[in-house]
C-alpha cells in the first residue's frame, strides 16, 4: 500500500457497521497504517454499515467492484474517502490467520481455519457434484439436450446427407448433359 494513498485519508476516521448480528468497528488511518478499534472519541468521518454477510462478500469478492453500487451496502459521509479507502483495502495483503490468533489464540485459529478449508471443500465438491447432476439430468431424463454423442451422430448424418445429395447431383448433371 502507498504512504501517498494513507496520506490523502490521514486523520479520517471510518465507521464499519454490521446490522446482523450488531457490532461496529472504527478505522483510523494513520501515515503509518490503520488502527481499529470498537470504540471512538470523535466522530467518524465517514460509515459504512450493511448486514454481516453483505460485508464480508465486499471483503473478499473477486471483483473488487464500486461499493457505491452495491444496493445492500449503505454509505453515509464522504463517498470519496470510503472508495479511497476501498482501494487501500483491496490492495491490502494481510494474513488473517495470524490476526486472528491474536485474539483467539494459536490452536483455535488452527481449528478454525482448518474447518473452513474443510467447508470450502465440502462446499466446492457439491458444486461440482450438483452441475454433473443437473447435466446429466438436463441430458438423460428430460431429454431437453442432446448428448456430445448425440450431437456428434447428428453431425455425422448431416454431412453423409450432405455427400449423397452432393452425389445425386452430379448424377442429375450427367443426365441432363
Amino acid at each position: 500500500m502507498s504512504k501517498k494513498k494513507l496520506t490523502k485519508l490521514h486523520g479520517k476516521i471510518f465507521s464499519i457497521k454490521c446490522t446482523a448480528p450488531e457490532y461496529s468497528i472504527f478505522i483510523t488511518v494513520l501515515e503509518e497504517g490503520f488502527l481499529l478499534s470498537t470504540v471512538i472519541a470523535d466522530e467518524a468521518d465517514a460509515e459504512i454499515s450493511g448486514s454481516a454477510n453483505e460485508l464480508l462478500k465486499l471483503l473478499f469478492a473477486k471483483e473488487k467492484g464500486n461499493i457505491i453500487r452495491n444496493n445492500n451496502i449503505r454509505l453515509k459521509g464522504d463517498a470519496t474517502s470510503i472508495q479511497e479507502l476501498q482501494t487501500i483495502l483491496f490492495e491490502l495483503d494481510i494474513d488473517w490467520e495470524y490476526q486472528l490468533s491474536k485474539f483467539i489464540g494459536d490452536i483455535p485459529t488452527q481449528t478454525f481455519s482448518d474447518g473452513l478449508d474443510l467447508l470450502k471443500n465440502f462446499l466446492n465438491k457439491s458444486v461440482a457434484s450438483l452441475k454433473t447432476d443437473i447435466d446429466e439430468y438436463i441430458h438423460e431424463e428430460v431429454k431437453i439436450v442432446p448428448t456430445a454423442y448425440e450431437l456428434e451422430d447428428f453431425y455425422h448424418r448431416i454431412d453423409a446427407l450432405r455427400l449423397r445429395l452432393d452425389r445425386s447431383h452430379a448424377k442429375l448433371t450427367k443426365l441432363e448433359i
